[in-house]
């Protein structure tokens, strides 16, 4: 099935390799989907040719809940056996696990920026304020070194990112992501014609300016997403005409896709990934400066668009098409970084229970 090596670049994954995909343990988010994505992706294209395995951290096994993403049915790993034929993959913020595996080959997919930056605040401000000094500070990527290391850009953002940081062209990939199968297939099922004049927002982002946009319309009626399960928040996407998010967008965000995919008009500010238009590919006149001055602006445009939705609805057509074809350029995108040469596709296939998505945390 598998040729005795395959290889990227500098990749180099035999037939006996295993992949570790490490993940915080317990937590239903973005970040960890996508982790779990990965791995029942290789699965998907590669059957048992390599095996890729969670490693699950941040929660000491005996004391941890039921995983949270049981229905993906990727096998766990206790232990990574540190081999040169084995592949760990660890988000941005898990980088200081690597010098737990210095012969294993390495990489870190950027699936958020702003959040790898945040992190090692965070970090640093605990060992502070807990006067923890007298133990080793956490090893976090080091861009002035790291060359056995290489890259995964989930979005646009985080390729430049990398780019701007001096790392080397060959080390660095486009991996992106996609939706969930289930929530893409009941999307197209939505009726536009019975979408109701209602703004759906995010408050943990660019909660301060739309708190503002709140004050200034009265008449609109804004709804959060908040303590919702990923059912709740569907229903609400089907039913809005609208989404805003002038919040940071730190990849390639879950959420506006979610809510171009079912049928709403999306605003956004142009904060991070936000301000090019390949990570959020939408026309200018639906992108503002978070500002005062724009406030009038954007409640204008809200209206304009609850006033001839349909005429509006049409101009996310391309939007909705590239969120589509997500999946399958995953795939792409994840076979072109790993290289793996197979002679024939498998028919294994990792499947999801579509009666089993769990609670996703809003």
């Amino acid at each position: 099935m598998l040729m005795e090596t395959v290889m990227s670049k500098n990749i180099k994954l035999t037939k006996n390799s295993k992949i570790y995909i490490l993940c915080p343990r317990g937590i239903r988010t973005g970040g960890p989907t996508l982790m779990h994505q990965l791995a029942s992706e290789i699965v998907k294209i590669y059957g048992d040719s390599i095996t890729p395995f969670m490693r699950y951290y941040n929660i000491s096994y005996k004391n941890a809940p039921a995983d949270a993403y049981s229905e993906y049915h990727i096998k766990t790993a206790y232990d990574i056996v540190d081999s040169p034929e084995n592949l760990v993959i660890v988000p941005e913020t898990a980088t200081d696990f690597l010098k737990f595996c210095p012969k294993c080959q390495k990489v870190i997919w950027w699936l958020s920026v702003d959040n790898y930056v945040s992190h090692l605040q965070t970090v640093y401000s605990d060992f502070l304020k807990a006067g923890k000094f007298l133990f080793p500070l956490p090893a976090p990527f080091n861009f002035s070194g790291g060359d056995d290391i290489f890259h995964f850009a989930q979005s646009r953002y985080a390729l430049n990112f990398l780019r701007v940081n001096k790392i080397s062209e060959d080390k660095i990939f486009y991996v992106g992501d996609y939706l969930q199968l289930i929530f893409l297939q009941r999307a197209k099922h939505i009726d536009i014609s019975q979408k109701e004049p209602i703004v759906v927002y995010n408050p943990k982002k660019g909660g301060d300016f739309t708190e503002k946009l709140i004050t200034a319309a009265p008449d609109i009626k804004f709804v959060p997403i908040q303590d919702m399960t990923s059912e709740e928040v569907e229903v609400l996407l089907a039913l809005a005409m609208v989404y805003i998010d002038f919040g940071n967008h730190p990849g390639k965000d879950r959420i506006p896709r979610e809510a171009a995919i079912s049928g709403c008009t999306v605003i956004t500010g142009k904060r991070g990934s936000a301000a090019n238009d390949e990570d959020i590919p939408i026309e200018s006149e639906f992108k503002f400066e978070d500002n005062d001055e724009n406030i009038p602006n954007i409640i204008n445009k809200i209206k304009e668009i609850f006033a001839d939705f349909p005429k509006f609805h049409h101009k996310f057509d391309p939007y909705r098409k590239i969120i589509l074809d997500e999946p399958k350029k995953f795939k792409r995108d994840l076979v072109k970084a790993l290289n793996f040469k197979v002679k024939e596709m498998p028919t294994t296939i990792a499947l999801l229970q579509s009666g089993a998505r769990g609670r996703v945390l809003y």
